[in-house]
């Protein structure tokens, strides 16, 4: 008997492969969510097994934590047990520390993996969702992204039929894995604090703020005025322009990190399509030159022969 678990995209993709049709016969099994008294029996009971306990407060805190995802069970749980190797019981404090650890690792080996395929539409559209702290409405994320209802639902859809959203009730979405909001939270604010460094602090009042040169910002700041791009409409001003204030963090809807449909003029980087319409224009150009070319010898030519 072979038996083997892997995320939904990766299965299919699998599947897919030309020789697998012993795997496309075998028997699938979707594990959906866990529930509570599930995910609490199994972390305690191989603690028990191994000679230790676990604190029913500990217990709880490590439980909750998982929502009910089996992969994150078997994380936190091993996360927690390295905490506690030197304790005979395990308390709120090793949870806590494996919690953290588990976090991470879950999006080093789940959430980026399953976000790398996306286009930037579909991460656009995730990172709108996550500025929420729950579900999000299509309607809120229609206006952030800058588009219609319907251009918003084909890309539901799609991250729906990936299991990276699922719709808890009319009208509304939600992250289907545990901790991917936090996940894209974090990408996007690196990727924000990258290209707009805080500005150095003043020594005083009265000094002038000295810029090095690693604390110059990769563009120059942009007067406050909307963005060029009509599917986006924000403003870079003030944070989000260069220079923030001393102390601040740079911030900025998350979905504009991301770089959706368009080219935008402040943002200075191309999208799909002004990629696609450089290289429509380049070849364009280079079909008339060859054209001119053989235009230019053709006319050589029949000067030669008359002559």
């Amino acid at each position: 008997m072979f038996a083997a678990a892997g995320l939904p995209a990766n299965v299919q993709e699998l599947l897919n492969a030309p020789g697998a049709t012993f795997l496309r016969r075998a028997e699938r099994c979707h594990l959906g969510p866990m529930g509570i008294d599930e995910v609490s029996t199994a972390i305690e009971e191989p603690v028990h097994m191994a000679g230790k306990t676990i604190t029913p407060q500990a217990l709880q805190q490590a439980s909750q934590s998982t929502q009910g995802y089996p992969f994150m069970v078997q994380l936190v749980g091993y996360q927690t047990w390295r905490a506690g190797r030197g304790s005979a019981e395990l308390s709120t404090e090793h949870v806590t520390q494996g919690i953290d650890i588990a976090g991470r690792r879950v999006g080093q080996l789940v959430h980026e993996p399953a976000l790398a395929p996306l286009s930037a539409v579909d991460r656009g559209f995730l990172a709108a969702m996550a500025i929420d702290d729950g579900p999000s409405k299509i309607g809120d994320i229609a206006k952030r992204m800058g588009v219609n209802h319907g251009y918003v639902s084909q890309y539901r859809a799609r991250l729906i039929d990936a299991e990276l959203i699922y719709s808890p009730a009319r009208g509304s979405v939600d992250f289907a894995t545990p901790y991917l909001r936090e996940h894209i939270r974090e990408q996007t604010t690196r990727a924000t604090n990258r290209q707009y460094p805080a500005a150095p602090r003043a020594t005083s009042a009265t000094d002038p703020v000295t810029r090095r040169p690693e604390d110059k910002p990769q563009h120059p700041p942009p007067p406050e005025q909307p963005c060029q791009s009509r599917q986006i409409g924000h403003t870079r001003s003030g944070v989000d322009a260069g220079y923030a204030a001393p102390g601040a963090v740079a911030t900025s809807y998350d979905f504009v990190t991301w770089r959706t449909m368009l080219e935008c003029s402040y943002c200075a980087m191309p999208s799909r399509s002004s990629r696609w319409t450089q290289w429509l224009m380049q070849t364009l150009l280079h079909l008339i030159m060859q054209k001119m070319v053989q235009t230019l010898w053709r006319a050589v030519g029949k000067a030669l022969v008359k002559a």
